[in-house]
């Protein structure tokens, strides 16, 4: 529409637009990540109207966490989420699979309601991992309204110094340096003080001093450890159940046969 190219407002950047329901009032619901500030502006006069735009802001946001794998439990997204804003309801959203084989399952994605602290976004990458030893460190995507477009290569903003304008694409093809997972870790701790919980119990484990709060980590890592384990317990079961039906229905065909072949004799 014409209006929207006035307002260089991209179509591709909206979730949905109700531009019918009032005369007086078009709503825009722009997609996640994209900042509406850069469309407001001074009054101006578009086929005869006087238009004017504003933004209404909800005070609770939509996290996403996508890529999660099953072994990284909910506690550590709370965790991570408390040093951006306070959770609303301590309630964890797990997203499903929608129109394909899948179809209801979950997909790796969960969400987190929050209120978050005044000029303070998520980053769009984070590595975490379970609590057990073998489980591995996995990349997370995290992304939320008003956040800032951080590079997939170097993983850094165009603020902080992406040559490619944190674009990952360009990044790769102009051959800029990545950084290692160690290292952003590191610039995590050093910029929020953000360190995830099982590396603060792996540090406890190796600094025998009191630590502050070590009473709870060491409790929500057992905590933590004890639902995985509880969760493999009860599929372990449900298999067991499983052969033990099929075995049943096996046995049930057989003597159906051989009735069949006695009433046939």
């Amino acid at each position: 529409m014409d209006i929207f190219n006035k307002l260089n407002i991209n179509i591709d950047d909206i979730q949905r637009c109700a531009i019918h329901s009032r005369h007086d009032i078009k709503e825009v619901h722009l997609k996640p990540c994209i900042d509406a500030s850069s469309f407001l502006g001074p009054m101006f006069v578009h086929a005869g109207w006087k238009v004017m735009t504003s933004t209404v802001k909800s005070s609770v946001t939509k996290v996403r966490f996508r890529n999660v794998p099953i072994y990284v439990p909910d506690e550590e997204l709370f965790h991570l989420a408390s040093f951006f804003g306070k959770v609303k309801d301590d309630l964890v959203t797990y997203e499903r699979h929608k129109g394909d084989s899948l179809r209801g399952l979950e997909n790796g994605t969960r969400a987190i309601d929050m209120e978050l602290t005044e000029g303070k976004s998520f980053m769009n990458y984070i590595w975490l991992a379970g609590p057990l030893p073998v489980d591995k460190l996995a990349r997370i995507t995290i992304a939320h309204d008003g956040q800032k477009q951080q590079c997939s290569n170097c993983l850094r903003t165009a603020h902080e110094g992406c040559p490619a304008g944190a674009v990952g694409k360009l990044c790769r093809e102009m051959k800029t340096d990545t950084m290692s997972v160690e290292n952003y870790m590191r610039s995590l701790n050093e910029n929020f003080k953000y360190k995830s919980l099982k590396d603060q119990y792996l540090s406890s484990l190796a600094n025998p001093d009191p630590v502050d709060g070590l009473d709870i980590i060491n409790s929500t890592v057992k905590n933590m450890t004890a639902e995985i384990e509880l969760k493999e317990k009860i599929t372990h079961q449900k298999a067991q159940l499983k052969t033990k039906e099929n075995h049943e229905n096996e046995k049930a065909k057989k003597l159906e046969l051989i009735k069949k072949s006695v009433m046939e004799e």
